[in-house]
């Protein structure tokens, strides 16, 4: 079940939790951290957990091999960064339909939002991107959950 406060946070960030959804397939990115709490990840690349990295200057020179090898465009990496960021969103992972966007928790014991694709989600079930099984999930609105993990 949720609590009040996940539900008044969902509703206040619905629209950059959309614009997460829609910018991270625009932008090629199907991975990415809030490049301060977790280790910093853009797709494939994992470098350093500094507190850094925050421009779009300082994210095109931490990142250049992912940006250019995917073909990545800096602006719009340091937007979906900066709506992570204001969501308080710690991570953000796609795939096989799925985005899990992780508010909190530990590696096998997390919560947070997700989108299933064709709403294909249920207790249960293991999530991407680490197969973490699902041991809560609230319906929220437009194919969004709210979900915990053990």
């Amino acid at each position: 079940m949720i609590g009040t406060g996940e539900h008044i946070h969902f509703l206040l960030n619905k629209s950059n939790l959309q614009t997460i959804d829609t910018l991270s397939q625009e932008a090629n990115v199907y991975e990415m951290s809030d490049m301060r709490r977790q280790h910093k990840v853009l797709n494939d690349q994992l470098i350093s957990n500094d507190d850094k990295d925050k421009t779009e200057k300082e994210i095109a020179t931490a990142y250049a091999g992912t940006i250019m090898a995917d073909n990545l465009d800096t602006g719009k990496v340091a937007k979906l960064r900066t709506k992570l960021d204001r969501s308080g969103i710690v991570h953000m992972a796609r795939e096989d339909g799925y985005l899990v966007l992780t508010m909190g928790g530990f590696l096998d014991n997390e919560f947070g939002y997700l989108k299933a694709p064709n709403d294909d989600i249920e207790v249960g079930y293991m999530i991407p991107p680490y197969g973490l099984t699902v041991v809560s999930l609230t319906e929220l609105h437009d194919g969004w959950y709210f979900y915990y993990t053990t």
